[in-house]
């Protein structure tokens, strides 16, 4: 049942007049991680080669539904944003019972944490911060419940350690200042002098 809903989402995913397949997909496998039987099952090895341009990996079906979720995140429609709380979910729940993640799907993961902590989006809404704080939650449950068997996850987090560091050292003087550069105020219009000289002599005028 995975793997097809795998390739399904992933051939679909720029196709707006699929949002909808997309959506029940999506929410079978919501329906489906919140079983621990379903979790455990993801850890056997996927070996089917997809008529399609997925990324190699040597891995599980876990690492396939992580792989196939990241590229919708990444490389999907614009209207696939509001599922990317569902999509990131998924993962958490799946992500306790995550004995063996392949490279691939670690420092894919990993990049997502680096596009969710960003300025850019992390302060781009009111609700942005969740997308960051499920995916911290995803390498919590993994390193604490499956650390052995998951040296390429833990490896690809201490590459990019200088990304948590600034995370953790984040002050609220700091996000005000990343959050004004990130999104300048547009609305200030600017005193010009000029201007208000015309717009004085033309209401002489009149």
């Amino acid at each position: 049942l995975v793997v097809p809903i795998c390739y399904l989402m992933y051939t679909a995913r720029r196709d707006v007049a699929q949002i909808g397949l997309i959506h029940i997909c999506t929410f079978i496998l919501l329906k489906l991680s919140g079983e621990r039987s379903f979790g455990v099952s993801l850890n056997r090895r996927f070996q089917t080669k997809l008529p399609c341009d997925l990324p190699l990996f040597s891995g599980s079906h876990a690492d396939l539904v992580s792989i196939t979720l990241h590229k919708l995140m990444v490389n999907g429609s614009y209207r696939l944003v509001p599922l990317y709380s569902c999509f990131l979910t998924v993962v958490c729940n799946i992500s306790p019972y995550w004995r063996s993640m392949s490279l691939v799907a670690s420092v894919k993961l990993v990049n997502l944490f680096e596009l969710f902590s960003s300025p850019k989006f992390l302060y781009s809404g009111e609700k942005a911060h969740r997308h960051l704080a499920l995916i911290l939650e995803v390498f919590n449950n993994v390193i604490q419940y499956q650390y052995n068997g998951n040296q390429h996850l833990v490896y690809a987090i201490v590459r990019k350690k200088d990304s948590f560091g600034r995370l953790a050292s984040l002050t609220l003087p700091k996000a005000i200042y990343q959050c004004n550069k990130a999104f300048p105020a547009s609305g200030d219009v600017e005193y010009d002098a000029d201007v208000e000289e015309r717009a004085a002599a033309m209401s002489v005028k009149d």
